[in-house]
């Protein structure tokens, strides 16, 4: 029921028709031609876009292909000698035999197995990767009358994203531990899924060879499994990554899709341990997409707050951690169009989802190309550094230093720990967030050194001093030395800026003696 390589069963949209094949989906994305698919949520676009990738580069590989086709036959025909004698059975997404592997669930090869699976799971979201507390945000169980395409889209994002969530519940191998997140970068020539489809599909191609040489006590060469759930899962064992393809396709959870009454049910059953042993790894096992922390030995992990400038920082300059994703490679598409970096991760946490975080940062071609040189990694490393000790260690420090001075009243010993300062020093890392990176990739481009580390200063010192004006405003101080506290603030606030942001000092004095004469005047 609802075979994947026959059926339309995938809403579209860009094309004359409503709906696709799988086959008709990669034929289509092949060919160039820009689609969009309907009813996929946005936390289920990169576990989506990633399965795509996947199955069409090993499904060209096995064939000893480079040139992705452009027909939904010949597609049909790569996609079934990929699944082999399991091909009548792999793509269907309900199959009545429980023996035989269904799209994304195990075969389930005796009657005592068959016994243990619980359920019944009628809505996807409810099978679906997000953890929702206690229904406040985003409401669970909401899709009453789902299709197949909500069914192959939950099942898809639990077994390639999950973590663990509690025994017998085993998250993916393509990330660091079981509370961990599988992070996405990827470079991006143009916004649709055609493009990035294209050229990632070829890159994946391209980098087989070295991504066996760096794991080759990990993967077969040839013969690996790449479609995971063909193998039965009926024993608690887990399967060796000596016997997979480098770009498998996972599942975590045994899960098994049944047809009751002309709806569809999932019915689930634990394990008591994980699907691949692969825990020793840490994530890294050659994940295209995947930023790798060398210092730490692990793939990234991704806290709460996302791909905020510092971690981003912390992902381009770890030359040997950069993602084959963001290096360029020969057969790339548009080549002298400017292009995006694209970092994206639905983080959870224990019990909980902490939110998905999607972040386009635009950049140069030119910079963008030479990511992974020696000679740019050292500048980036330089040059970040430097600014990022501007706003750590010298702008946020005076801002700090200048409001507590004005809410204590300007006493003789400020107390340093008091916090009330917080919120307007989380508007000012807001606003160095949106602003960061762009002026990193200045100082990286400039041909004069000195005239953009000034340039840079000035703007930290400007955004420093509007978010010290709004404390002024907004925080309450003893109203009896309010002008004491407000002057010590001052001069608190632009003597640190002056000293610590020296090439910045001028203008801000400049902007001091205006404000004083408007005052005088006013």
């Amino acid at each position: 029921m609802h075979d994947l390589l026959t059926e339309p069963v995938i809403p579209v949209e860009g094309t004359d028709v409503s709906a696709l094949s799988l086959p008709g989906v990669l034929a289509v994305l092949s060919a160039g031609r820009d689609i969009s698919f309907p009813g996929l949520a946005a936390h289920q676009r990169q576990s989506w876009f990633c399965f795509l990738v996947q199955l069409g580069a090993m499904a060209l590989v096995a064939a000893k292909r480079t040139d992705a086709p452009e027909d939904e036959a010949a597609w049909r025909g790569l996609l079934s000698a990929l699944a082999g004698n399991d091909a009548d059975t792999a793509f269907t997404l309900v199959v009545d035999d429980i023996s035989r592997p269904a799209f994304l669930q195990a075969p389930v090869r005796s009657q005592e197995g068959w016994s243990k699976f619980r359920g019944a799971i009628t809505e996807p979201d409810a099978l679906d990767i997000l953890i929702v507390a206690k229904n406040h945000d985003l409401k669970s169980e909401r899709i009453a009358s789902p299709a197949p395409h909500h069914w192959i889209y939950a099942l898809l994002t639990l077994q390639t994203q999950q973590g663990f969530l509690g025994r017998g519940n085993y998250g993916i191998a393509r990330m660091n531990g079981g509370f961990s997140s599988r992070a996405f970068v990827d470079r991006m020539a143009g916004p649709g899924w055609a493009a990035r489809f294209r050229r990632d599909l070829a890159l994946l191609i391209g980098q087989r060879d070295a991504v066996l040489k760096t794991h080759e006590h990990y993967y077969r060469r040839e013969g690996g499994l790449g479609l995971v759930w063909l193998a039965p899962w009926d024993e608690e064992e887990s399967l060796s990554l000596a016997d997979l393809d480098p770009y498998f396709i996972e599942i975590c959870r045994r899960v098994r899709l049944v047809q009751r009454d002309s709806l569809i049910e999932a019915l689930v059953r634990p394990s008591e341990t994980a699907r691949i042993a692969a825990a020793a790894a840490k994530g890294l096992l050659g994940d295209p997409w995947a930023p790798v922390d060398t210092k730490a030995g692990t793939t990234f992990t991704i806290g709460a707050a996302g791909f905020d400038y510092r971690r981003i920082v912390q992902i381009l300059t770890d030359q040997a951690g950069l993602s084959a994703s963001l290096l360029p490679h020969a057969d790339e598409d548009d080549a002298d169009r400017e292009l995006d970096l694209q970092f994206s991760v639905l983080v959870r946490g224990q019990g909980r989802t902490d939110g998905l975080h999607e972040r386009i940062v635009p950049v140069s071609r030119s910079l963008a190309d030479r990511l992974g040189d020696e000679d740019v990694s050292e500048r980036l490393k330089l040059k970040s550094g430097k600014m990022l000790d501007d706003v750590g260690k010298y702008a946020v420090q005076a801002l700090r230093t200048g409001l507590r001075a004005y809410l204590q009243g300007a006493p003789d010993n400020i107390d340093f720990g008091d916090e009330r300062v917080r919120p307007v020093v989380q508007d000012f890392d807001r606003d160095i967030d949106a602003g960061f990176l762009g002026w990193l990739w200045t100082q990286i481009e400039a041909e004069d050194d000195e005239q953009a580390m000034a340039d840079w200063e000035s703007w930290l010192a400007k955004i420093t001093e509007t978010r010290f004006r709004q404390g002024l405003q907004q925080l309450p101080v003893p109203t009896d030395r309010r002008e004491k506290a407000r002057v010590a603030a001052e001069n608190l606030f632009y003597s640190m800026i002056r000293k610590n942001l020296p090439k910045a000092s001028l203008i801000q004095s400049r902007d001091k003696e205006a404000r004083n004469k408007e005052e005088t005047a006013a």
